[in-house]
């Protein structure tokens, strides 16, 4: 675990300034060299800053929590902690006001002050978020970095292509597992939810998904971008639990290139001073996006799998997706999101 703050070895890194107090460099473990996160975290506080960034915790500490469809195999006797709710706000990206984004700014410090950064030499890559309650009640978070992930983001023997790469994919596992310690220190150990129309309930890609339209895929030597949201899912995630109307997802990993001249701007200052400035939110969405956001695009399957909030941006005309179909979700008091008294789900439980 950390020393204390005073002891700290990286109280004093040069570049502490440029990141969010999520990424400080004390809430690493004092054994952990910074610098092998230190980029990926100025990246990853630039993203979770974006308009699209910004937009999407404000709806998850401020929006309107109701009961979604129940995922076909869940069963009652799993326990009631296990079934998923939908949540959803009526600020569309760039609705929000000065006070919205300084709520959002005092969740993400308190949250801040609850999380740990830790290598783990016994996980697999890349990252895991676990919960801890002590007894006076307080939830804190450690998240756990395994070994091979760390020596990769350590490795310094880079081209600027790969270390940009390196860079973005550091900085999207931080956000990933950071939007799991938000729910986890809102919540406890429960179920995460459904945000707005996803068909699934995984809060780690949903806040990358909810930046880029999609998350971006590393393998080897191979990059790309994918909706994430698909009915052959990998891995420890099973649909039957944490899915909804998969039906409508795309059967298979949808993929789409990388731009290399993409992924480099994005480590590059100079973007964010210039193109960034002059068009926001969009310079932060790859090309391809675009295509698949338009309401003629014929897969609707993959359409679907593009986050509303993100789809919302190319709308030519009327008022945001949100005003239209989350008008009744408003919360102008922004009061703390929680889980409603009442559940039709639990009638007869």
């Amino acid at each position: 675990m950390s020393a204390p703050a005073g002891q700290h070895p990286n109280l004093t890194h040069p570049g502490r300034e440029n990141v969010h107090p999520l990424f400080d460099p004390t809430r690493f473990a004092t054994d952990i060299d910074y610098e092998a996160f230190y980029e990926p975290a100025v990246l990853a506080s630039r993203l979770i800053n974006s308009p699209q960034g910004l937009q999407h915790d404000y709806c998850f500490y401020y929006g309107k929590t109701v009961p979604a469809a129940t995922p076909s195999a869940f069963s009652y006797e799993d326990g009631l902690w296990q079934l998923p709710y939908q949540y959803a706000c009526d600020k569309a990206i760039g609705e929000l006001t000065r006070a919205d984004i300084r709520d959002v700014e005092q969740q993400r410090l308190m949250l801040a002050d609850d999380i740990t950064f830790v290598i783990d030499d016994d996980i697999r890559p890349y990252t895991r978020c676990e919960l801890d309650v002590s007894p006076t009640g307080r939830r804190t978070c450690v998240i756990k970095v395994s070994r091979s992930f760390y020596n990769d983001a350590l490795a310094n023997k880079r081209t600027p292509e790969e270390k940009a790469r390196v860079n973005l994919q550091v900085a999207c596992v931080l956000i990933h597992e950071v939007a799991h310690a938000a729910h986890f220190r809102l919540f406890g150990p429960v179920q995460e939810d459904y945000r707005e129309d996803s068909h699934i309930a995984e809060g780690g890609f949903e806040a990358v998904a909810r930046i880029f339209g999609y998350t971006p895929i590393f393998r080897q030597d191979q990059s790309g971008w994918t909706t994430w949201q698909y009915r052959t899912i990998r891995g420890s995630y099973d649909l039957t639990k944490i899915g909804r109307k998969a039906w409508q997802l795309p059967l298979n990993e949808k993929s789409w290139g990388m731009v290399t001249a993409f992924v480099l701007k994005l480590s590059d200052d100079d973007f964010w001073t210039g193109e960034y400035l002059q068009h926001g939110a969009l310079a932060l969405l790859p090309h391809s996006i675009a295509t698949l956001c338009q309401p003629e695009f014929k897969d609707m399957h993959i359409f679907k799998a593009i986050p509303l909030s993100i789809r919302d941006l190319f709308r030519t005309e009327g008022p945001s997706y949100a005003k239209k179909k989350y008008a009744n979700f408003g919360n102008p008091e922004r009061q703390l999101r929680t889980r409603p008294n009442f559940d039709y789900r639990f009638r007869e439980y």
